[in-house]
């Protein structure tokens, strides 16, 4: 499920969050998006830190996907596989290479950060 794409100004921090589905009866993985930051680099690339969580009783594999959209510009998008073992979380980061036109003049784009479902 994603929830929620939060506009940021260039070196602005955001939260949003997305869940895994997880079968009571049997428990398992329950992975979340519970944050992320953002940050442009000296080259106007834009840097995401993601936490993701697993609230779950076992570890848990998906594919985390970042995206940035730049006003005005193009959206760049990457995928990540992961792992979160049970009951712990671990930080990602996820690097765009956004291009020089769009990162001299591009001063607002939206993050957004999620799992596949």
């Amino acid at each position: 499920m994603r929830n929620g794409i939060v506009t940021l100004s260039l070196g602005s921090v955001a939260v949003a969050g997305c869940s895994d589905a997880v079968d009571e009866a049997t428990g398992g993985p329950d992975l979340e998006v519970t944050d992320i930051s953002s940050e442009t680099t000296t080259f106007g690339n834009v840097r995401l830190g993601i936490r993701v969580v697993n609230n779950g009783n076992e570890a848990g594999t998906n594919t985390l996907v970042g995206q940035v959209d730049i006003q005005g510009g193009d959206t760049y998008t990457q995928r990540q596989s992961i792992t979160v073992n049970a009951d712990s979380g671990n930080d990602f980061t996820m690097e765009f290479d956004i291009d020089i036109s769009e990162s001299l003049s591009g001063s607002r784009y939206t993050a957004d950060a999620f799992l596949e479902e």
